[in-house]
């Protein structure tokens, strides 16, 4: 009884959290990566991405546009070479970035290739 008592304590303070499965962390990026649609619905939407076990992500405006272009069909220098585009023309802003695609694109790869990884190790990316 103490036991369950401590325990139902815990959850209605919101100390702990019961789920009935477990979390999908750790997904290996595919050649063509794909988040989930709630990750590219709050890409577009939202300040922050939400994990699977609910951890706010947040993300500037760059990544938040290259999460909404990981629909799993395009490689991610496809993915890379549009959001070049994207800031050389002033659609979306890089904050500090040097002028010319020719720069500003290896400085995306780069990010894009962490934001990847990183999106996967929260698990939220779809698997394959």
């Amino acid at each position: 009884p103490a036991l369950r008592e401590g325990i139902t304590q815990l959850l209605d303070h919101r100390m702990l959290e019961a789920r009935l499965g477990r979390g999908r962390l750790r997904i290996e990026p595919g050649g063509r990566p794909r988040a989930t649609r709630l990750a590219r619905w709050e890409a577009q939407h939202a300040p922050s991405l939400t994990t699977p076990i609910h951890v706010a992500l947040p993300l500037d405006p760059v990544d938040r546009r290259l999460v909404t272009r990981l629909d799993g069909e395009r490689d991610l220098e496809t993915i890379v070479e549009a959001l070049t585009l994207d800031v050389v023309e002033g659609r979306v802003s890089l904050e500090g970035a040097p002028s010319g695609a020719f720069r500003i694109g290896p400085l995306l790869q780069e990010r894009a290739s962490r934001l990847v990884s990183t999106l996967g190790w929260w698990g939220v990316l779809d698997p394959g």
